[in-house]
């Protein structure tokens, strides 16, 4: 290169030189531009006939799956009615009550691993009556289980769990009792996904995990419609309170449920440890969460729902208890559930209210019935019985 040409290259462009350059670049950019365009477009279309076709294929899927949907329900209701009609002719004095009740009974028992944990329960349920009578605690058998007693002398075949009602004061003695058993435990956990505490009653054994659902019942004035109806919305309105103040629950929203800091573990029907959690964390919240639950506790006692034992004529489901069954009543007379009275169960005998036939109708009308989810109602987590141990466990506990 001359010396002259090195010094151009030194220099600044001339303004010609610099107004082509930006033309060219400009005209660069703007055919990038309407290629990006012609590619968005296209591409625009492609999503189109994808979706297109997508809609035409599932919803193709979808009528051919409402009709074979449509077709097994009409048959399993056929086959219903053949049966009730079979039973009907064979004991034409039962009432169509006694007559599913009879059908029920018929229904083979759970098999497996599935009968092994009901029997474990059946063992559990049966150390806790002991307790409950040797310290004069009333308690009654509900939802499934007193569905089970009543037509099976036993557990319903898909069910894995034993539910009970305590009235709150009685709770409270029980878990004094547990708290110095060596065996036995009563365990509290908040649970996030329904805003409820869960009140279970379990071994200590981490390898025995089957547990007894405790559900708290309180004293009220009254078991009118209106007195019901406003107990309910109070209860609609608590969970309202609690899903407008997550944000400061952060760990209870992180985790979904939390451990009363002196509970111990109990199974559950999702993974979660026991071990993992930070009490003091916990404890932060759980006092919050108490406040919020003593709050609505209050307002339905200033507002003449709920009362002392000395004032009532009936018995309200707890505010505190799991809520999900709206349309259920959660005010009853007293009288439907005391005095209780015993019944067999599992090869003993366990107690159920003293209207309990009574008690069933207004919890399950139209019962016993057959549940559309009868394949969900597993409560502890899968995979328990890949532990040779928890097996051994539960077989010495039921022999115990």
């Amino acid at each position: 290169m001359s010396l002259i040409n090195k010094f151009k290259s030194l220099l600044p462009i001339s303004s010609r030189s610099f107004h082509a350059a930006e033309k060219h670049f400009v005209a660069q950019n703007n055919l990038v531009k309407d290629e990006l365009l012609d590619i968005k477009s296209k591409q625009d279309e492609l999503f189109r006939r994808i979706e297109q076709a997508d809609n035409g294929i599932n919803g193709n899927l979808n009528a051919k799956y409402d009709a074979i949907d449509a077709s097994l329900r009409t048959e399993a209701e056929r086959n219903k009615l053949r049966m009730e009609a079979l039973f009907r002719k064979a004991y034409p004095n039962d009432t169509p009550a006694e007559t599913r009740r009879r059908i029920f009974s018929l229904l083979p028992e759970a098999e497996g691993n599935a009968r092994i944990m009901q029997k474990a329960n059946g063992r559990l349920m049966f150390e806790l009556d002991a307790l409950c009578k040797k310290a004069n605690l009333p308690y009654w058998t509900s939802f499934g289980s007193l569905i089970g007693a009543l037509s099976r002398n036993g557990f319903i075949p898909w069910d894995d769990d034993i539910d009970i009602c305590m009235m709150r004061e009685d709770v409270d003695k029980l878990k004094e009792i547990c708290a110095n058993n060596p065996d036995f435990q009563l365990t509290l956990v908040y649970d996030g996904y329904v805003f409820c505490r869960q009140v279970r009653f379990s071994s200590r054994n981490q390898h025995i995990p089957c547990f007894v659902d405790i559900c708290i019942w309180d004293w009220a004035p009254s078991p009118s419609k209106s007195k019901d109806d406003a107990l309910r919305s109070l209860r609609v309105e608590l969970m309202d309170a609690f899903v407008a103040k997550m944000n400061e629950f952060p760990y209870w929203g992180e985790r979904g449920l939390l451990y009363s800091p002196d509970s111990g573990s109990v199974a559950q029907c999702i993974q979660i440890e026991r071990d993992d959690q930070d009490d003091k964390k916990a404890a932060l919240e759980i006092e919050n969460i108490e406040t919020l639950f003593s709050t609505y506790q209050g307002k339905a006692r200033a507002a003449g729902l709920l009362c002392s034992k000395d004032k009532a004529t009936a018995v309200a489901y707890g505010l505190d208890n799991l809520f999900n069954a709206p349309w259920r009543k959660i005010l009853y007379p007293a009288s439907m559930m005391f005095p209780v009275k015993t019944h067999a169960f599992e090869g003993g005998f366990i107690d159920i209210p003293n209207d309990a036939y009574s008690v069933a109708d207004e919890c399950n009308p139209g019962w016993p019935y057959l549940p559309d989810d009868i394949l969900g109602h597993n409560h502890f987590t899968e995979g328990v019985f890949d532990q040779p141990e928890t097996k051994e466990a539960l077989l010495r506990f039921i022999e115990s």
